[in-house]
């Protein structure tokens, strides 16, 4: 009938005016180191259910604050099959220009028709930056704006698993939008919480915040996974503000890891007595490193315990780190990397007066939250920024020996590919082997420093309030399989080699089943990465299966006693085995700088956890 040719017509029409129509795009920038779910979620939310005609991804080239992104091959390739066949696109435009924001944008625009849209898909955090310099220069880039409502944490009450969306000024941002003639859409839609915080501190199950696809691409690939999970392996930091003082930006540990990494270039050791003063640097921030950690553990028992014995302790750990920072072995300018570690040690006075100074005012407090779980975690979030100090000393001891490994520099005073962090197939040797345990090593013995402090700020009711706190297990378990984690790397490094002079000591291993069987009766479970062997050796034991029975059906108060002797016993021990690894490294070279001598040692035996004569 005339009717339907004429409805057809008007339908060929519209369908003509939309094909010619401009098209709209949605443009998510990110470094995408990997691409975690919560990206794929979004643009795939942005794709469905916002007015646009296209995704797509892009993924920064150069950062210009991040030195640790994987290479951007790879993080474009896990971006396209993350988001294949979602009608989503992957851009190498930055790569193209080597700039991000207004280039790239510009530089975007260009490759679409004339009047195409740019619409950027942002957090609500855009509204913080938007009104300075670089903001208005983006903004005139584009055409408007998708605002993802994000959830923050609120961890003011000790809650981690507290969120609030911020709010939002309408009237502002109807400003914002008029002055820059710009639409501002908002997904009110609830989405998961993900983010590249969360994924760090859940080391362990780095798998479950990653697509399929991508976790089974870097399985495929070891020497890209090894760097993933270097990355994850630091839990973040967290500002924990003290009255009107706050760190500064320039103060945090990321920071400071960065300008680390940025000096890592300056490797050389120089000779004679410089050598002699970097060895006594490095075993001196060894030193450091260790007493640090019993302090965060006397302190996680001071918050708990409240009692004079606590407080002693702890007076004691203080004075221990005191002393060794009294006095830090001169280390010339030109050292280059042993040069910024001493920085380092000598900056360590300055960041523990502040921390100290927060705990103070807690431990001052009568009561700061309204029940025991929650007061907990509060200790807990207290305690998580000297994680991140550790782990700064930690890298730049790691970088003085890699530096020693491997201290040919080229002409531009780079490293030569040499190192053994290279992705070549040449044999290890036996050096870059010994250089490669110690990061593991220090990683394990740290792992396990921060377990100890954790348990430690429960107290004697930890037993109780574990088992009748989810929120408190979640967080136990964690902290525990990224421990065991720690261990597992170790110790399949051990078993790849050949000679039984680089198998741990079973003394270890003992130490470790008692304190994996401590977990047991305080959880009233295993966690999932305990291995089947180890479970049935405690399960076996019969004092040792009574004593978790008992603690299960009584309800009574945790061993905080023993607890502390046993995992100070194997931190200790592992210091021993930690020295021992730095004087096989330092005595490598030939002739060796100088014998590691028994004084070189002492350093760290007046800091000793107790149980293990060091």
């Amino acid at each position: 009938s005339s009717c339907a040719r004429d409805m057809a017509a008007v339908m060929a029409c519209a369908s003509s005016t939309l094909s010619r129509r401009p098209p709209v795009i949605g443009v998510i920038g990110g470094a995408f180191n990997p691409i975690h779910l919560g990206h794929v979620l979004l643009a795939v939310t942005v794709r469905e259910t916002k007015p646009v005609d296209e995704v797509v991804l892009v993924p920064v080239f150069k950062h210009p604050v991040k030195t640790d992104l994987l290479p951007y091959v790879h993080r474009v390739e896990m971006c396209k099959i993350s988001v294949k066949g979602k009608g989503i696109t992957v851009s190498t435009i930055e790569q193209e220009t080597g700039e991000s924001n207004v280039v790239m944008l510009r530089a975007l625009r260009a490759k679409y028709p004339p009047g195409a849209q740019l619409l950027w898909v942002c957090g609500d955090d855009v509204f913080d930056w938007i009104d300075n310099a670089k903001g208005q220069a983006m903004m005139r880039e584009l055409d408007g704006l998708i605002v993802q409502r994000r959830l923050h944490q609120a961890s003011k009450d000790g809650n981690e698993d507290s969120f609030y969306k911020s709010p939002m000024d309408t009237a502002r941002i109807g400003a914002l939008s008029e002055r820059h003639n710009l639409r501002v859409d908002v997904i009110f839609g609830e989405l998961p919480h993900f983010s590249s915080t969360l994924v760090r501190s859940s080391p362990a199950k780095w798998k479950a915040y990653l697509p399929s696809c991508v976790a089974t691409y870097l399985e495929e690939r070891p020497q890209l996974l090894s760097r993933v999970l270097k990355s994850l392996d630091d839990p973040g930091d967290q500002t924990i503000k003290h009255g009107d003082q706050a760190e500064t930006d320039d103060d945090s540990p990321s920071v400071k890891r960065r300008r680390l990494q940025a000096k890592d270039g300056m490797a050389k050791l120089g000779d004679g007595d410089a050598q002699e003063a970097v060895i006594a640097c490095i075993m001196r921030c060894i030193a450091v490193v260790h007493g640090l950690q019993r302090e965060r553990g006397c302190t996680a028992k001071a918050f708990s315990m409240r009692s004079r014995d606590a407080e002693v302790d702890l007076k004691r750990a203080r004075e221990s780190i005191d002393g060794l920072l009294s006095d830090i072995p001169v280390v010339p300018n030109d050292v280059g990397a042993a040069h910024c570690m001493a920085e380092e040690l000598a900056y360590t006075h300055q960041w523990l007066a502040r921390d100290r100074a927060v705990s103070d005012w807690h431990l001052g407090k009568s009561a700061v939250c309204n029940d025991a779980a929650s007061t907990w975690l509060l200790h807990i979030n207290l305690l998580r920024k000297w994680g991140c100090r550790v782990d700064v000393l930690i890298e730049a001891c790691a970088q003085v020996l890699e530096a020693w490994v491997t201290p040919t520099l080229d002409g531009d005073g780079q490293k030569q590919r040499n190192s053994p962090s290279c992705t070549d197939s040449r044999t290890e040797t036996n050096a870059e082997f010994l250089l490669r345990l110690f990061r593991m090593w220090v990683r394990g013995k740290e792992a396990l420093g921060r377990e100890r402090a954790f348990v430690c700020a429960g107290g004697q009711a930890a037993c109780r309030l574990v088992r009748s706190s989810l929120r408190l297990r979640s967080r136990l378990h964690e902290v525990i399989e990224h421990k065991e984690l720690m261990f597992k790397r170790i110790f399949t490094a051990e078993r790849a080699r050949t000679d039984p002079g680089y198998q741990s000591a079973e003394t270890l291993h003992v130490m470790l089943t008692k304190i994996t069987a401590m977990e047991w009766s305080l959880m009233g479970c295993f966690a999932a990465s305990t291995p089947q062997h180890v479970q049935h050796k405690i399960l076996a034991s019969p004092d040792i299966a009574v004593d978790g029975a008992l603690c299960a059906s009584t309800g009574r108060d945790f061993d905080l006693d023993r607890w502390w002797e046993a995992t100070s016993s194997a931190v200790d021990l592992m210091l021993v085995l930690v020295q021992g690894l730095v004087a096989g490294i330092c005595m490598v070279r030939s002739p060796p700088p100088r014998s590691i001598s028994t004084s070189d040692l002492d350093d760290v035996s007046y800091v000793s956890d107790g149980g293990v004569a060091c």
